[in-house]
């Protein structure tokens, strides 16, 4: 487990603070050229494979670009979704070109029930795991240092997807 780090049923880390601590033999997307690591680890492009303990912080660099991209609304049909390829896969395209130091995605990266039926208006499935899986497997090497921010469309209480998203960022149990 990983402090500052986001571990994805994949086994990969993304980081959630500019401060981050992993173990060995881990796959972390951070850019090593704006982090500032320490510990053994090799590079590969957008993220590094550590091969001991590594800490990291984000460096001071100038000049800082941010990306910012949301409302993507994946939505059903996936992977090979029309609506998906035009639109989502070509603002990722669009900004990977401007080559940001940070990214943020901006909630509503998947089209979820508004309603939260667990029926995505009646189409053939409500929001899955798999589609957050399919935007970040896209993105992931063509954008550095992504940080993803929940939308209301990516979080459906009646769903255990999401990797516990809506519990672990709105939710509480007291007693």
């Amino acid at each position: 487990m990983g402090f500052g780090a986001f571990k994805l049923p994949t086994g990969e880390y993304r980081f959630t603070g500019e401060h981050l601590s992993v173990g060995a033999n881990q796959r972390v997307y951070i850019d090593p050229s704006i982090w500032c690591i320490h510990g053994g680890y090799e590079t590969f492009g957008k993220y590094i494979v550590t091969k001991s303990n590594v800490t990291a912080h984000l460096a001071q660099i100038h000049p800082f670009t941010f990306g910012w991209i949301a409302d993507l609304h994946v939505s059903s049909g996936l992977p090979d979704s029309v609506v998906w390829t035009d639109a989502a896969k070509e603002q990722i395209d669009r900004l990977a070109l401007c080559n940001p130091s940070f990214t943020m995605f901006g909630g509503d990266v998947v089209s979820g029930s508004g309603g939260y039926t667990g029926d995505n208006f009646g189409l053939d499935s409500p929001i899955e795991e798999s589609w957050f899986e399919i935007v970040w497997n896209y993105s992931k090497d063509k954008l550095s240092n992504n940080l993803w921010v929940k939308g209301n469309h990516d979080i459906d209480p009646n769903c255990n997807y999401f990797y516990d998203w809506f519990e672990r960022l709105w939710y509480l149990e007291l007693g």
